[in-house]
């Protein structure tokens, strides 16, 4: 049930549905109201379809579809005003935001920090040329890179010794959403 916030879908106790399964992430998928109406982004490649279908970025879901959240199938229900609700919510003047958050969590000693969506990418890493410095022995010099790209950033790890971990699977490159969890350790 949301009235315009986001949903997170996955087995993590934070999420806001949460999702039993042999193949459920801890943050699987969003579902978000957007100006032109309700939608379903994935959180990473372990499975998420609409009527079957996969689908790998973020696509419109209409009252009715079945949405499979790896081998969890669940039906969408969607209120016949929610384009009404929407409009509040989005106004139609221009929708834009400056900067993407990352709250420290855990027992991490780096601080939480904010990159700004618009211009170039930053480094992330302990050495003193980063962008951000990360205060943890786990992380290289210079770890990782994140771009943005529309409604969400891009990081890159950077050639690092120990990894980028995003949700516990260590990637070289992936997108990185709301709810993504970003570790330089397993």
């Amino acid at each position: 049930m949301s009235k315009g916030a986001p949903v997170i879908l996955g087995n993590h106790e934070a999420c806001d549905c949460f999702l039993q399964g042999d193949s459920v992430q801890p943050f699987h998928a969003l579902i978000y109201w957007d100006r032109d109406g309700i939608y379903l982004d994935p959180l990473n490649n372990e499975g998420v379809f609409l009527n079957s279908k996969p689908i790998n970025r973020s696509s419109p879901v209409e009252n009715g579809v079945t949405i499979t959240i790896a081998n969890v199938k669940t039906g969408a229900r969607i209120t016949p005003d929610h384009k009404d609700r929407c409009a509040q919510i989005y106004p139609a003047e221009s929708l834009a935001f400056d900067y993407f958050g990352f709250t420290a969590v855990g027992d991490t000693p780096s601080e939480s920090f904010t990159v700004s969506m618009l211009g170039q990418g930053v480094t992330l890493g302990r050495g003193n040329t980063c962008d951000i410095i990360l205060a943890d022995s786990f992380s290289s010099r210079e770890h990782a890179q994140l771009i943005p790209s529309g409604k969400s950033l891009t990081l890159f790890d950077t050639y690092s010794s120990n990894g980028v971990f995003v949700n516990g699977e260590r990637v070289k490159k992936s997108r990185v959403h709301v709810g993504d969890i970003i570790d330089d350790r397993t």
